[in-house]
């Protein structure tokens, strides 16, 4: 009675601590963990919190004596209800390695055992020690060749419990034949062993090691089949971590690329506003409800400047848009864009904008698309057309000049030839009455010589006249005409054809160098044809009438510049003095000649937009180059 007269309330946690250390020393530690554990609320209840650090200090198992939620979970309640708590517990672990020690705890308190080591494979299949208690304290996790090196684990209980199928028992490691040469084993007077493998999915992906280095035979059937049991809700609990680490990850990967997905959605929404902004085309999209009511949803600054508009005024009113279309051209606008809308089709215009005064050609053309609530967007594109108008409109007018200039020269031509032929029936008359006097009176002429010589002057001045009406009306034909694609090398042997009759009588042997392949260009083979024939008979009359004791020759070339081609015609005669070449169009290089047969050269090489060159020939004579700009022929 006195004893409980003097009672103070700490002596209840002093005589349960000093329980707690008796059993302890006996090696009975599931008996003494229960009752630290008491003394550890004991005390925390008195408010001694200096004796609680001290507690948990000396005995860090004490740590995990109270979860996070403030419920205490020991097994010195009912089995059952221990047990619960227990499953309890491993289902709330939200990660590998705090599910490892907490088993290793409650596998301490539950078997008894001094040292509880869990090790599991990791993502490569390499046995990785979690977690270990070793007589109460923790111990960090590591590979298992350094928890070997450690002598933390036996490798030999590794490789038999994979043979028994995951199950190994020993009542005395020390004295058990299969670990005799273990020197794991080698220093302890008496160990207590039980190996259980946590299969998952069909295979064993973790190993729980209980040791009791204490008392011999400590893992009887009912702490063998509790074990059992929490080895059970350890491989529930590791698949659930491990599937909730998946679905993490696959949440972290999904959230990754739906992170990327929108930055390049950004990029390419801010990579389009940029293109809309900096090219030369007006861009919009016009959304119509299922009304029919339109709205604007996008305007570039270019549309809204082509239309001298203001962004705000033109998403409150769409309808004034319209206003920037010519009003001679709006009805026809409107019709179009009510075809179009009515039938969902693209929708394309081409008109007049009247806007600040001006009048400025554009092309609308829009895209329809369907939106989800039953609206239709209009997708499109403004481009100012105005530039190309006029170009177009200048090219049509310098055609019909050209077509015009063209029909003019071909009249004039045309009258021209004409007026040649009138005369050259009368002069043939006269040559030919001139000729017969010369035949026919020779006797009278012979005795009046002034007569005589008056009549072959007439008939010298007459020839020479049907000479130059036939140089007039080549010249007249070597009008512009329309030019086509032309094979220089073709014109070359055409001409030597045509004039080859011609020159037969003159003995000179014309030599073409032959060329390799085409060489094409943009002209008039008939004019080409004119001034090649020019050429040929001014050579073959210039070496007629100076004979030399070499055969007469012309050598024709065909050559290829950087950019132009050139026919060269080159001949064995005496040449032209540099002097005289600067002034030698309309001057002949015969003694009677008219000079016209260079002229129309020049003419047609002006036509072609060439030119006509004169050098000396490697045969010695003349060398005419007549050059043509070779891109012409593309």
């Amino acid at each position: 009675n006195k004893a409980l007269e003097h009672q103070r309330p700490w002596h209840l946690a002093i005589a349960t601590e000093h329980a707690a250390r008796c059993f302890e020393r006996h090696g009975l530690l599931m008996a003494s963990r229960p009752l630290f554990t008491e003394t550890l609320a004991l005390h925390r209840q008195l408010g001694a919190h200096g004796k609680v650090a001290d507690l948990v200090a000396k005995w860090p198992f004490l740590k995990t004596a109270t979860d996070p939620t403030g419920t205490k979970y020991s097994p010195t309640g009912s089995g059952l209800q221990s047990l619960a708590q227990a499953f309890q517990s491993l289902a709330e672990q939200q990660t590998l390695k705090a599910l490892a020690e907490r088993t290793a705890q409650w596998l301490a308190d539950f078997t008894g055992a001094t040292d509880v080591r869990i090790l599991a494979l990791d993502a490569e299949d390499r046995w990785i020690l979690k977690a270990s208690l070793a007589e109460g304290w923790p111990i960090e996790a590591m590979p298992l060749r350094e928890a070997v090196q450690k002598d933390l684990v036996s490798e030999t209980v590794l490789s038999l419990c994979e043979a028994s199928n995951g199950f190994l028992l020993s009542n005395d490691a020390t004295g058990d034949e299969r670990f005799l040469r273990d020197p794991h084993f080698a220093s302890m007077s008496a160990c207590s062993l039980l190996a259980i493998s946590v299969v998952i999915h069909s295979k064993p992906r973790a190993l729980v090691v209980l040791e009791n280095r204490l008392v011999r035979s400590a893992f009887q059937p009912a702490v063998v089949e509790m074990a059992q049991m929490l080895c059970g809700q350890l491989a529930l609990a590791i698949g659930n971590i491990r599937n909730r680490e998946a679905l993490g990850r696959l949440v972290d990967e999904r959230t990754a690329d739906l992170q990327v997905a929108r930055e390049r959605e950004k990029t390419l929404d801010r990579t389009a506003y940029e293109l809309t902004e900096n090219i030369p085309i007006g861009t919009f999209a016009l959304e119509f409800d299922r009304a029919g009511d339109p709205s604007f949803t996008f305007m570039s600054e270019r549309w809204l400047d082509m239309l001298d508009l203001r962004r705000e005024r033109a998403q409150a009113n769409p309808s004034l848009a319209l206003l920037g279309v010519h009003p001679g051209d709006r009805e026809e606008f409107q019709r179009l864009q009510a075809e179009a809308f009515v039938a969902k089709v693209r929708f394309f215009w081409q008109g007049r904008l009247l806007v600040r005064g001006q009048t400025r050609w554009v092309t609308i053309e829009s895209i329809p698309r369907l939106l989800a609530l039953g609206s239709t967007v209009q997708e499109g594109v403004m481009i100012d057309i105005t530039d190309r108008m006029e170009a177009e409109r200048q090219g049509r007018e310098l055609e019909a000049s050209h077509r015009l200039e063209l029909r003019t020269k071909l009249k004039t031509a045309l009258t021209a030839a004409t007026i040649a032929h009138e005369i050259s029936q009368p002069l043939a008359r006269i040559i030919h009455t001139a000729d017969l006097v010369e035949m026919n009176a020779s006797g009278t002429l012979a005795s009046h010589p002034r007569l005589a010589k008056f009549i072959s002057a007439l008939s010298a001045d007459a020839r020479l006249t049907s000479q130059i009406i036939d140089k007039m009306k080549k010249l007249l034909q070597n009008v512009k005409t329309e030019h086509g694609r032309v094979d220089l090398a073709e014109c070359v042997r055409n001409a030597i054809l045509a004039n080859s009759i011609s020159l037969r009588s003159t003995r000179i042997d014309i030599v073409l160098a032959e060329p390799k392949g085409r060489f094409p260009i943009h002209g008039d083979s008939a004019q080409i044809a004119i001034a090649l024939g020019n050429l040929l008979q001014n050579a073959a009359q210039v070496m007629s009438s100076q004979p030399g004791p070499l055969a007469p020759e012309i050598l024709i070339q065909l050559r290829r510049r950087r950019r132009e081609i050139e026919i060269r015609i080159g001949d064995s005669g005496p040449g032209i003095a540099e002097a005289d070449i600067p002034n030698l169009l309309l001057r002949s290089t015969k003694a009677e000649g008219t000079g016209l047969g260079l002229f129309i050269v020049q003419t047609s090489m002006e036509n072609h937009g060439g030119r006509l060159e004169i050098a000396r020939s490697a045969l010695g004579g003349a060398e005419f180059r007549m050059v043509f700009p070779k891109g012409n022929g593309k």
